[in-house]
């Protein structure tokens, strides 16, 4: 997981805002490349797709959560990873609601 650089509640009442902030940097130390070797299921040629491994990322994102008192929670949520020839990014929105 990510680390939060900067993740301060707002005490709003009754609800309680979390902006976030995370990141995390990551060193691959295995060098070559992943292979992966597919074919359709009705039949026809295989396919090969060759990845080359990434040696150094970083990985980034923010976050709001909003809590509404102790019942309701919405966590809305970016990441964004940045390597050599691979970007990536995941957005989702999650609710939570409490019995």
């Amino acid at each position: 997981d990510a680390l939060p650089i900067s993740a301060t509640p707002i005490w709003v009442n009754p609800s309680i805002i979390i902006p976030e902030i995370h990141a995390l940097a990551f060193y691959n130390p295995i060098i070559g490349q992943q292979n992966s070797v597919f074919s359709f299921v009705d039949g026809g040629g295989q396919i090969t797709s060759i990845f080359d491994l990434s040696r150094t990322g970083l990985f980034y994102g923010a976050a709001l959560t909003i809590a509404v008192v102790d019942k309701l929670e919405i966590k809305m949520n970016l990441d964004l990873c940045v390597q050599d020839r691979f970007n990536s990014y995941v957005a989702y929105l999650n609710m939570r609601y409490s019995l």
